[in-house]
C-alpha cells in the first residue's frame, strides 16, 4: 500500500506537518495528496469570511456539514468539489480536519475518516457579497457507515437482489436531496451491496492465496473479507472493481506484512 496514514484521531496537527509528509495544496480547504489514495478537508471559520455556510460543522445526528471550494461566482463539480464527491467512486478516503485555536500555527485537529453521504443546493453570498450557488456536503463517519450497512435490515434487504442489480447498487454515488437520514441509508445499502457482491464473486474461495474460506458461518455463507485496494481503509462505499474477499491471514498481509505493497498489487490483477 501507499504510505502509511498514521494520524491519530482527535489529536491536534499542524497543517505544514501534514502537507510536508503526504503534499497536497497547502492553501484552500481541499487537499488531494498524489502519494495516498486519500483528500484532504479543512474546515474552519476562515471559510464564514467568504461566505461560506454558516451552519457548517458537527450536527446534532452525528453528520457534518462542509461547504465546497469556490470563491467567486456559482460553485460547481470541479477539482476539489468533484474529488469529495466522487471519493468513494474513486477508491479515495476522505479525511476531516477541523481548525483548532490558536489560529496562528494553523493547528488542526484530525477527526478521522469520513464518507460523503449527499450534498444539497444552498444560496449564500461570494467573496464580493454577489448571491450564488454553493454547494453543502454532508459527510459521516466511516465506522458509522460500516457499521450500519452491517445491519440485519440492510443485510437482509441486500441479500434478496440479484447479481445485476448489486452491481448497479453498488455504483451509486452521493447524490442530491433527502434529508441526512435517507441519504444514510442509501450510504449504508451501498457499502453492503459492495461487501456482498465482492464475496459472491469469491464464490468461497480467498482471492489472495486461492484456499477455501477458512469456516462457514452460520448462514451457511463461507467466511472472507472483504479487503479495499487502493484506499488505505476497509469498509465503506467504494467502486466494485477495487475490492476483493480474502481470507483473515491474506487480509492482514494486505495491510501489515513487509511485503504488502507488492501483495496488494499481486491482488489488484484479480479485478484488472
Amino acid at each position: 500500500m501507499a504510505d502509511q496514514f498514521d494520524l491519530m484521531r482527535h489529536r491536534r496537527y499542524r497543517r505544514r506537518e501534514i502537507h510536508e509528509r503526504w503534499g497536497g495544496q497547502q492553501q484552500g480547504g481541499i487537499a488531494t495528496p498524489v502519494s495516498i489514495p486519500a483528500v484532504f478537508v479543512f474546515s474552519g471559520p476562515t471559510g464564514k469570511r467568504f461566505g461560506y455556510d454558516q451552519d457548517e460543522g458537527w450536527q446534532p445526528d452525528g453528520t457534518f456539514q462542509y461547504t465546497g471550494e469556490g470563491q467567486r461566482g456559482p460553485m460547481v463539480f470541479e477539482r476539489g468539489n468533484r474529488a469529495i464527491r466522487d471519493h468513494g467512486e474513486n477508491g479515495k478516503d476522505l479525511n476531516l480536519f477541523v481548525e483548532s485555536p490558536p489560529r496562528r500555527d494553523r493547528a488542526v485537529t484530525y477527526e478521522g475518516p469520513m464518507v460523503c453521504i449527499g450534498f444539497k443546493w444552498s444560496q449564500a453570498p461570494d467573496i464580493d457579497g454577489t448571491p450564488r450557488a454553493t454547494i453543502v456536503f454532508r459527510l459521516a463517519p466511516l465506522e458509522a457507515v460500516a457499521t450500519g450497512s452491517d445491519a440485519a435490515d440492510v443485510a437482509a434487504e441486500i441479500a434478496s437482489i440479484d447479481l445485476d442489480a448489486l452491481y448497479k447498487l453498488a455504483l451509486e454515488q452521493a447524490s442530491e436531496g433527502g434529508g441526512s437520514d435517507v441519504q444514510l441509508r442509501k450510504t449504508y445499502r451501498r457499502a453492503a451491496a459492495i461487501k456482498r457482491l465482492a464475496r459472491q464473486r469469491a464464490n468461497g474461495v480467498c482471492e489472495g492465496c486461492w484456499t477455501a474460506a477458512p469456516f462457514v458461518l452460520a448462514s451457511g455463507e463461507p467466511y472472507l473479507e472483504v479487503h479495499h485496494l487502493t484506499r488505505l481503509a476497509d469498509d465503506g462505499p467504494d467502486h466494485p472493481d477495487h475490492v476483493v474477499a480474502v481470507c483473515p491471514n491474506c487480509h492482514r498481509r494486505a495491510h501489515l506484512a513487509g511485503d504488502a505493497m507488492s501483495f496488494n498489487a499481486k491482488l489488484r490483477t484479480v479485478r484488472a
